[in-house]
């Protein structure tokens, strides 16, 4: 039996020659360990997390936790701790940030995915008259 290193080297060949993971569990949940989201990088993480939007509307404040253990796909995941405060609800969301072709389209546990992380709140823009106000 393969385990340890052997393993991780096997799945890594795996995934080079045939473009997929011998490891990936669609049926498990997005965001679980089996499954994990896919994004390119530490932006893509940021990216993926603020357009996250929790069952009230708002964004879930999040912070990661560890660098988790091997994935399917044979890379270190991230841990993230979310949490949506007006809906007392959390999350632990796994993210695997090896994938920079990927830009997920689905949310985890029932948040929604917006198109793109905006503001949830815009300041107006300060007009001539408003900012003489401050002088």
């Amino acid at each position: 039996m393969t385990t340890g290193p052997e393993i991780h080297a096997t799945l890594a060949a795996a995934v080079l020659v045939t473009g997929c993971a011998v490891g990936l569990a669609p049926d498990r949940p997005l965001g679980s360990v089996e499954n994990p989201v896919r994004v390119g990088g530490k932006s893509g993480e940021v990216d993926y997390l603020g357009r996250l939007r929790c069952p009230s509307g708002g964004a879930p404040h999040f912070h990661i936790e560890y660098r988790a253990p091997i994935g399917p796909y044979g890379n270190k995941l991230d841990r993230f701790a979310l949490r949506c405060i007006f809906d007392n609800r959390g999350w632990v969301v796994m993210i695997d940030r090896h994938h920079p072709d990927h830009r997920e389209t689905r949310g985890v546990g029932g948040l929604a995915l917006v198109e793109s992380s905006q503001p949830l709140f815009s300041s107006p823009t300060p007009t001539a008259a408003s900012s003489s106000e401050f002088r």
